[in-house]
């Protein structure tokens, strides 16, 4: 019960996981650049449109970025693969037998994830009116509680991304040259109602301590105890924390899973990210790392740094 009670604190923050959105756009959408090639995360907004998504999948098309062209002018084609869509049984089924058996954490969230959505395209082929109206506010919580499962699953899990077309790599690129992504929903494109999303990234290696910011973090040393907190960012969702009690020679996790912050229902609002440690030795040097989650199914540094508990009550 304990995951499934975590992947439910996920879900408050789950609308929010991806970066670079529009957000009256049916799509959330976020470009990742490697030298060789461009990782696209993306997801349907509501449960709704998931379930479309599910059964249609996903139009991707690209263009090279020019200054002083419009979004909607540039010549888009469509990367190899798309539409990209939810995999088949067969799929999933040799994913798992090919995939890291050491990484159990990926497989059993994409095995999750792929329940999920297939138990969400059944169910919205059903009848939902037959039971009135209470029948129909179920099926919607149901669904919509399907939907934010997944989301985080793909998060969470490269395998369960791919698995639910919400992950893609595009291999045809040329380093150094910016390109410009879009993406929507197939079979959407007249409904006027539904935008496309956008997202411009340029080909360029990938920096796995660009998120570092030691500048941020705020440190509190009190008695026997260090708290800190961290601002919220796009960039990620969650944080882990690690501690060296030798100097930094050795670490080790305080926290088992990554931590989310909870917002109070309808507050929009920044709050901060926040963590505690007590039980501790005054006046010994403690060093922390802090990493945070994101949408790529990656944990990365944010910041490295040492504090020390003490006793500030004067004698």
């Amino acid at each position: 019960m304990k995951k499934i009670f975590i992947l439910f604190q996920l879900t408050l923050i789950s609308s929010i996981s991806l970066a670079q959105t529009h957000t009256d756009s049916a799509i959330a959408i976020e470009a990742r650049s490697y030298a060789d090639h461009i990782v696209l995360r993306y997801f349907a907004t509501t449960s709704v449109l998931f379930n479309r998504a599910n059964k249609t999948g996903y139009i991707i098309e690209k263009a090279s970025f020019k200054d002083g062209i419009s979004l909607e002018n540039l010549t888009y084609i469509p990367i190899k693969g798309s539409p990209v869509k939810r995999w088949k049984d067969e799929q999933w089924q040799n994913a798992f037998k090919e995939s890291d058996k050491t990484d159990s954490n990926n497989t059993k969230l994409a095995g999750f994830a792929m329940m999920l959505s297939d138990s969400n395209v059944k169910a919205s082929d059903g009848d939902v009116l037959e039971g009135g109206l209470k029948s129909l506010k179920e099926e919607k919580d149901n669904q919509d509680m399907r939907f934010a499962f997944a989301l985080i699953a793909a998060n969470r899990s490269k395998m369960a991304a791919e698995g639910l077309a919400l992950r893609v790599d595009d291999n045809d690129v040329v380093e150094g040259t910016t390109y410009l992504y879009r993406v929507r929903i197939n079979g959407l494109a007249n409904e006027a109602k539904i935008k496309m999303a956008y997202v411009k990234v340029k080909c360029e290696r990938f920096d796995e301590k660009y998120l570092i910011n030691k500048k941020e973090v705020k440190i509190a040393e009190g008695d026997t105890k260090i708290s800190f907190s961290f601002p919220e960012s796009k960039e990620y969702y969650a944080f882990s924390v690690e501690r060296s009690d030798d100097g930094g020679i050795s670490y080790k996790k305080l926290t088992t899973e990554p931590t989310v912050k909870l917002k109070p229902h309808g507050y929009n609002g920044k709050i901060d990210y926040g963590y505690g440690d007590s039980g501790l030795i005054n006046y010994k040097k403690y060093y922390y790392r802090i990493l945070v989650s994101t949408p790529f199914a990656d944990d990365l540094l944010l910041s490295e740094f040492m504090a020390m508990p003490r006793d500030k009550i004067p004698p």
